[in-house]
């Protein structure tokens, strides 16, 4: 902005400059009166000093919208630095709660440990950035030892309801965390249920299933792995979606295993698995390739109006029961290699029944 000095002396040069215009005026001015000569000099003088008003108002004009941007910046800046300190202060805040919690699942009592998982849950709950580790934390307590005593046994049927709570869409839609994986790898669960829930991925390479297991309607919208699992009981996957790949291979079934209705959007492996009861996928969808080499059918085998879109395996399995493909689609073919079948082949697949394959009566 301008001093007072500067303007003093701009108002004297503009006195100044209407003199001598003026004078000029009166001196040069031909066929004018001397009013006409100082109206004109006056009127320079007056649009002169009117422009340097209008500089100077556009200049201050400048001088206070600065000022006010800089103010304006400054309380953003004040703003972004509370905000920072009330996130960094929130992080902390989680990482405590978090810390403490774990730490109570090592607990050697019960009810703390139960405590532990509770505080967990509800911290996943209110903090979405949070959840895949919670999980992660969950499934790792559960991938540990288990000590026999039923009040540990409580803390672990916990864990696992927490875990299903959480992954059904439908029963449980504001309680729901989305894209979550699970990894169960070797761990024992004891009558799991995940029915009706949404996982993305799904590792239970080893896991130890006691009980009925229960998948019936699950969907899993990325790879689900069961590579030598053990399911001493019932293994229910009815009107299971599997999305990404599904591996069931090295697998010994020794209850009932369903399958019916099951949709395998990807590859579909059950390789070298043993049925010890009946094995029914009856109505399911293969949409890729289908494995089912040297599976032991121990009881009945139901492919019963099931649908391979393209050529499955089944090279060198054993069907020791009744083998049912009644209304069954094989697009592209199908493989039966070396395959052993009590009585004669199903006439639905007689015609894939290539030299080398044989029919028991045992």
């Amino acid at each position: 902005m301008l001093s007072q000095r500067a303007i003093l002396i701009g108002g004297l040069l503009l006195v100044v400059i209407a003199v001598v215009v003026t004078w000029l005026l009166l001196k040069l001015s031909v066929g004018t009166t001397q009013l006409d000569a100082i109206r004109t000099g006056g009127t320079l003088v007056v649009g002169a000093g009117g422009a340097v008003a209008l500089l100077l108002t556009a200049r201050k004009q400048r001088s206070t919208e600065l000022e006010l941007r800089q103010k304006h910046e400054a309380h953003l800046l004040a703003e972004q630095i509370a905000n920072d300190a009330r996130e960094d202060a929130i992080e902390r805040r989680i990482t405590d709660l978090y810390i403490k919690a774990a730490d109570q699942l090592g607990s050697d009592k019960a009810p703390v440990r139960l405590a532990g998982l509770r505080a967990l849950e509800r911290l996943a709950q209110g903090n979405h950035g949070q959840r895949q580790t919670i999980v992660d934390v969950i499934c790792a307590y559960l991938r540990m030892p288990s000590l026999t005593d039923e009040q540990e046994r409580e803390v672990r049927l916990t864990a696992q309801r927490i875990l299903v709570t959480h992954l059904s869409p439908s029963e449980n839609p504001d309680k729901f965390w989305p894209d979550t994986d699970l990894d169960l790898s070797g761990a024992v669960l004891d009558g799991f249920r995940l029915s009706h829930c949404r996982v993305r991925g799904g590792f239970f390479t080893k896991t130890k299933f006691t009980g009925t297991a229960w998948f019936t309607n699950v969907e899993f919208t990325g790879d689900a792995w069961f590579t030598k699992a053990e399911f001493e009981s019932d293994a229910g996957f009815e009107s299971a979606d599997f999305q990404g790949r599904a591996g069931f291979t090295d697998i010994a079934f020794a209850g009932k295993a369903g399958f019916g209705n099951t949709r395998f959007a990807h590859t579909a492996r059950f390789d070298r698995c043993t049925f010890g009861a009946t094995a029914k996928f009856d109505n399911s969808v293969f949409v890729k390739g289908a494995g089912f080499v040297g599976v032991e059918f121990g009881k009945d085998a139901g492919f019963s109006g099931a649908r391979f879109t393209r050529a499955p395996r089944f090279d060198g399995s054993r069907f020791r029961g009744p083998a049912r493909f009644t209304g069954t689609t094989f697009a592209s073919g199908a493989r039966f290699p070396d395959v052993t079948f009590t009585g004669n082949p199903p006439p639905e697949v007689a015609q894939f029944r290539p030299d080398g394959a044989q029919s028991s009566d045992d």
